[in-house]
């Protein structure tokens, strides 16, 4: 049968598939015809690391269903509802510290925090 193979490297790499790469493989499923897959990932220590994918009716149905939402508001000429950008830009900055933390334990990523922070408006 047909199986999917999705390559990827990842520099902050945690052990686990992104789940933006699942969706991914989900999607390569429905139009591939596939069941199966792997996603394969190389790290920051140049470790491959293998992860078995299968079909989830569950998540190729939601992916069908918001595919067709899409194509229906495009075929309408129907604009999506804008996105609202916060007025507070102090979670933006909360929300980079955070991100950066969690993807590092270097002593040096606390004044790349400050350096952002005088970097975002």
């Amino acid at each position: 049968g047909r199986n999917i193979l999705e390559i990827k490297s990842d520099y902050y790499h945690n052990e686990k598939p992104k789940p933006e790469w699942q969706v991914q493989v989900q999607h390569q499923f429905i139009c591939a015809g596939a069941s199966s897959g792997l996603i394969v990932c190389k790290d920051q220590r140049g470790k491959l690391n293998i992860y078995q994918q299968e079909v989830s009716e569950k998540m190729c149905n939601l992916i069908m269903k918001t595919s067709l939402e899409f194509w229906k508001r495009i075929e309408d000429e129907e604009p999506y509802p804008k996105i609202v950008e916060p007025e507070d830009n102090s979670l933006r900055a909360a929300i980079l510290d955070e991100t950066i933390l969690k993807k590092t334990n270097k002593a040096r990523t606390f004044h790349l925090i400050f350096k952002f922070k005088a970097v975002i408006p």
